[in-house]
Order: structure tokens, then C-alpha cells, then sequence
């Protein structure tokens, strides 16, 4: 038998203090916020997409702002229909939030810790760890992004892969010879 234990993500510590206030910055009247946290995504009204961006990009330190097609490629984060037309990016520990989802919460309610930072941040990294004849033993290996497991999967299974982004050898590290 062959067992893995994996994770989806990592969790990054949050500090209380570390909040980026959207409406600070932005009239809630001129956007959809269609999601806050880490990654702020929102839906300018008509004609209020230039002054949002405008309004924003810069704002805070800790806060990178982009158009839906300047979302840099790494992240995946431009092609879809759902993505927005402006997206935030917090760095890691920070939050976007509303004063308004504050204020409902209570600063003592707000999580101490959460995900959906960039992949490349260490505490985002994935858990892996496998045992049995399929897996060398004791080795620590280079982290790699979970795309590759579907490939690492379907060969200690014997079965052949539909098509996917991942490939095994990008994992092929953790297999006994």
C-alpha cells in the first residue's frame, strides 16, 4: 500500500493590525467587491473602472493592484471571465478589508491566519509526504506545485494520464528507483 497525505495549501499568521481598509481608498458606491481578503477583487461601475484603479494603485504598501490582463502570468489570474477587471493583491500577513466587515466582526473575530497568498510565498507551500514501495525513504525533496501530483498519482497507479499541466518529472524525486 501507498498512502499520501497532502494539503492544498499553505496558512500564512495574521497580525490584527496588518488591515488594508478598501473603502479608506475606494467609494464602496462606485465597485462590486466581489471578494476581500488576501486577493480583493472587484467590479467597477460604469465608467468608475480608470478612477478606480487610479485610486488604488499605489494606495498602500503593502497592496499591489493590477488590471485583470497586467495581473502578472505566474499567477494564473487573468484569462477567466469570472476574474475581475481589478484585482488587489495584499502581501503576506496583510488583509483587505471594509470597515464595514470590520465593525461586524469585531477585530477580536477576524482570523489569525489564512491562505490565498501568492504560491511562491514559503508559508503557501502544500504539505506532502508519502509512504510505501512506491516512495523512496527519508528523502526531503525541493518543494513543487500540487499541478504535478494528478501525474505522480496516475503512475503509482499504473494508468495513464488525461492531459494536464502537471508532469512527473517534476516529482519523479519521490519515487524509489
Amino acid at each position: 500500500m501507498n498512502l499520501i497525505v497532502l494539503s492544498d495549501h499553505g496558512m500564512a499568521h495574521l497580525r490584527p493590525g496588518q488591515l488594508i481598509y478598501l473603502d479608506d481608498y475606494v467609494d464602496s458606491a462606485s465597485v462590486d467587491i466581489v471578494e476581500l481578503g488576501p486577493v480583493v477583487s472587484l467590479a467597477p461601475k460604469a465608467r468608475a473602472a480608470e478612477e478606480v484603479y487610479r485610486r488604488l494603485r499605489g494606495a498602500h504598501p503593502h497592496l499591489k493592484v493590477y488590471r485583470k490582463s497586467e495581473v502578472p502570468p505566474r499567477y494564473h489570474y487573468r484569462a477567466h471571465p469570472r476574474i475581475q477587471p481589478i484585482i488587489g493583491i495584499a502581501d503576506e500577513g496583510w488583509m483587505v478589508m471594509t470597515h464595514g466587515y470590520v465593525a461586524s466582526r469585531g477585530v477580536q473575530r477576524l482570523p489569525r491566519g489564512h491562505h490565498g497568498y501568492p504560491a511562491e510565498v514559503e508559508s503557501m507551500r502544500a504539505l506532502f509526504l508519502a509512504r510505501g514501495p512506491a516512495f523512496r525513504k527519508g528523502v526531503v525533496v525541493e518543494p513543487f506545485g500540487n499541478v504535478h501530483i494528478y501525474s505522480l498519482l496516475t503512475h503509482v497507479l499504473g494508468i495513464s494520464p488525461a492531459a494536464n499541466d502537471g508532469t512527473l518529472d517534476s516529482v519523479k524525486a519521490v519515487l524509489a528507483k
